[in-house]
């Protein structure tokens, strides 16, 4: 796994363990999205490194997770933040099935529906918003 998740797990065979749990839910890397057209409908996961819900965007959260290669940025619209209140506020890693959006160099997946992922004795906290 890439350094910036080196200290959030107890040891390499953690980050094995997570890239493994991933893969058996379907997730596609930040680095396999780079090849996609847009459009697609993907499964990603990772771990959540920042929270955010602008007072503009009208309820709605953007969440950026990070992965062994990269971050993948994830939008959950406003109608689905309730919904899904107990995994997008507050879970540490997160599995998302949604459509994935390309603009450019610019990309996002839009969830549609969100699964927290339990994993075993990680130290980390996620920048949230208030």
């Amino acid at each position: 796994m890439a350094s910036t998740l080196a200290g959030v797990f107890d040891d390499y065979d953690d980050a094995e363990r997570a890239r493994e749990r991933l893969n058996r839910g379907g997730a596609l890397d930040s680095r396999a999205l780079r090849e996609l057209r847009g459009g697609e409908q993907v499964i990603v996961g990772g771990l959540v490194t920042i929270r955010q819900r602008p007072q503009t965007a009208n309820g709605t959260i953007f969440l950026l997770l990070e992965d062994e290669h990269g971050f993948i940025n994830v939008v959950v619209p406003s109608r689905l933040v309730e919904p899904n209140r107990e995994v997008v506020k507050f879970a540490t890693f997160v599995l998302v099935q949604g459509r994935f959006e390309r603009d450019g160099q610019v990309m996002n997946v839009v969830g549609r529906r969100f699964r927290e992922l339990k994993m075993q004795r990680i130290q980390y906290a996620s920048r949230n918003f208030r």
